[in-house]
């Protein structure tokens, strides 16, 4: 797409080149982020826990091959991730050698076993030799008593004997208890102080069902750093509601500092918080405050959609097909109108480049304006009268309509073609 020298003045009130929220080469966002009330509960760095192979091995139908694995995990560390959960050691032989594969690389993502509260678990995890590990049992009383036949004292003995026998494996200790949003506070407070007391290093607060609010995770988190001060709290959200990032955020502004993902939102049932919507949220919208290469991000959902055979829908955050592309008249008229005089990120709150991507075009279909079409007459190099432009745009939209369906631009070549000829 043609760039425009800068030519647009800066307004006393609003100053951007130079402001943290806009970067005329990559983004434009809101100058409210950055304002001191704002940031107050921000913490400079945000880690993310990359779990795609593991809970993303839980997306129905999905399922990863040693050397899948090993691919996936080697495309993670490139894209910057602080940590990869690998899998469960106990699940297969072929895992197990994937993870051996993944420790003999030189890795700067720290690799991560997922453990049930099992001793078998935990030893395997331990002869594979990863040194991170996650314990998870559910706190849930409701789960434990039917489902795991344990009454209160089997749960804090079983979570305790768990965390107890990873540590004295060496390992360093993550306890998650799991349905956490749909326990008693105190009641889960019980556990976790169990695993703080066995030695867990980190605690992972878990909304498994995605069923709290913001404000409630908000809450939640507060009292987990009150009863626990000076351990490491973690957060790992699904997303039946719609409310993952929103609850995410809610938890970083009130602790913590490790937010669990998957990438292109892989998981059990709606999936997981996305890692490009940490990453870019993190990234983008509140300053670099995480150490995912955002540009690399694109190549990454590729290679794991590839594999997993699972696509983004057009509309999704970060990779949908309709992210960076403009379809609307009016929208194409203020685009256009800006970019003439230098900007560059305006209809898009960053530009494709940002994340790896190269397409940012004005879409060709029923509710384009005149713009879109001078636009493409001169990107191919052709001329046409202002009656010749209005009746492309007329045989354009008439066949957008009977369509249904965007045009491509190899189609809007040879509607123009007939009409010019």
């Amino acid at each position: 797409m043609k760039e425009y020298a800068k030519t647009f003045e800066e307004f006393d009130y609003y100053p951007l080149e130079g402001q943290p929220y806009f970067d005329n080469d990559r983004y434009w966002v809101s100058p409210l982020n950055f304002l001191p009330e704002s940031l107050a509960k921000m913490p400079e760095k945000i880690q993310i826990h990359d779990c795609t192979l593991r809970d993303g091995e839980q997306t129905p139908r999905v399922t990863y091959t040693r050397p899948e694995r090993v691919r996936i995990a080697q495309q993670l560390n490139e894209l910057g991730v602080d940590r990869i959960e690998i899998g469960m050691p106990v699940i297969s032989e072929d895992l197990r050698n994937a993870i051996k594969d993944v420790l003999k690389m030189d890795f700067k993502s720290k690799i991560v076993s997922f453990s049930r509260a099992h001793p078998d678990d935990i030893r395997m995890s331990i002869e594979c030799g990863v040194r991170d590990i996650i314990v998870e049992h559910t706190v849930n009383p409701y789960l434990c008593k039917y489902a795991y036949h344990l009454d209160e004292d089997g749960l804090l003995k079983r979570v305790s004997e768990s965390i107890a026998a990873a540590k004295k494996g060496g390992l360093w200790t993550n306890y998650m208890g799991w349905d956490f949003s749909r326990t008693p506070l105190e009641f889960s407070r019980k556990v976790y102080q169990a695993a703080v007391d066995a030695g867990a290093d980190a605690l992972t607060i878990v909304d498994t069902f995605a069923v709290a609010t913001p404000a409630a995770i908000g809450y939640a988190v507060r009292k987990m750093h009150e009863w626990f001060p000076g351990v490491q709290l973690e957060f790992h959200v699904h997303n039946d509601f719609g409310l993952g990032m929103a609850t995410a955020m809610a938890a970083v502004e009130n602790c913590v500092t490790v937010i669990h993902t998957a990438m292109n939102a892989l998981g059990e049932r709606t999936g997981n918080l996305a890692t490009e919507e940490v990453a870019t949220t993190f990234g983008i919208l509140m300053g670099n405050r995480t150490n995912v290469q955002l540009d690399k991000l694109n190549y990454t959902s590729k290679l794991i959609s590839d594999i997993t055979g699972i696509y983004p829908n057009v509309n999704k955050t970060v990779f949908g097909a309709n992210c960076f592309g403009i379809e609307s008249g009016v929208v194409s008229h203020y685009t256009e109108a800006m970019r003439r005089v230098g900007f560059k990120p305006i209809a898009y709150p960053y530009l494709p480049e940002v994340v790896g991507r190269t397409e940012s075009d004005y879409f060709i279909g029923y509710l384009s304006g005149r713009l879109t079409v001078e636009y493409y007459l001169q990107k191919n190099g052709m001329e046409a009268t202002k009656e010749q432009e209005e009746e492309i745009l007329s045989a354009m939209k008439a066949e957008c309509l009977i369509r249904k369906a965007l045009l491509t631009e190899q189609e809007f070549i040879t509607i123009a073609k007939k009409i010019l000829a």
